[in-house]
């Protein structure tokens, strides 16, 4: 990640985020999380096994460590 876009990130980080990337990094170590406005979080994971897989396929295997 650009220097620009980490300190665009860093900025947009809040005590939410980080809870929802230390949820996400203890299965998935290159995730990111930052706040894109009041309602919403917007994560990415970055990760060899969603290689070939369907966004569905990726969601089930993400959103049981955020619940």
């Amino acid at each position: 990640m650009s220097q620009q876009v980490q300190s665009h990130w860093a900025f947009k980080r809040t005590a939410e985020t980080r809870r929802v990337e230390d949820a996400l990094r203890q299965v998935f170590p290159n995730t990111d999380a930052y706040r894109y406005n009041s309602a919403s979080i917007r994560v990415r994971v970055i990760d060899d096994r969603f290689k070939g897989k369907s966004i569905e396929e990726r969601d089930a295997m993400v959103e049981p460590l955020l619940e």
